[in-house]
């Protein structure tokens, strides 16, 4: 088996992420959304619907990311999408889920499980408020700080919000990894 070049590898792979992409409220898109990967392997199906629709219009917020990251551990994207939705509606800003009760948190998370997550994410908007000026901060190692946020979750947030280059290798990387 011949090795595919970094050099080679890296465009090819984003070009297929141009392509096949889903749709999400997080990243910026406008409805409707797609969280669903069914039809993807389909013969160009996926790929040639995604292409001919617009780049993301709305502001990607790294808090709307990071309440996506928490949302999604153990959960299906689709399954996400419209309890994201309705978060963002109740807490629009770190600073209203900060002020929020406990008993706010929980209705808006009703559904999702893990109810342990949504007690993290409360208290790390306090310490945003509290400790960051209510500003996320925008490094992996300040977002570590953040009371739930792991490393993963701190990689995602701070390279897909501030576009800083942190390697995460989860099981959707390893299967990319070894088809490579």
């Amino acid at each position: 088996m011949e090795e595919l070049p970094v050099a080679e590898a890296r465009p090819a792979l984003l070009e297929w992420y141009r392509a096949t992409r889903r749709r999400l409220p997080w990243r910026g898109d406008a409805p409707p959304y797609n969280g669903s990967t069914a039809g993807v392997n389909k013969a160009g199906s996926r790929a040639a619907q995604v292409a001919a629709e617009p780049s993301p219009v709305g502001e990607v917020s790294a808090y709307g990311v990071w309440v996506s990251e928490i949302m999604c551990q153990q959960t299906r994207v689709e399954a996400v999408i419209p309890y994201w939705l309705a978060w963002m509606e109740a807490f629009p800003t770190v600073q209203d889920l900060a002020a929020a009760s406990e008993e706010q948190v929980n209705a808006k998370w009703a559904g999702l499980g893990f109810y342990r997550r949504a007690r993290m994410l409360h208290e790390g908007a306090k310490q945003v408020v509290d400790d960051f000026d209510g500003q996320l901060p925008q490094t992996v190692d300040g977002l570590l700080r953040l009371k739930g946020v792991g490393p993963y979750t701190a990689g995602a947030i701070a390279s897909i919000s501030f576009g800083v280059p942190a390697p995460i290798v989860d099981g959707n990387v390893l299967r990319v990894l070894s088809r490579l």
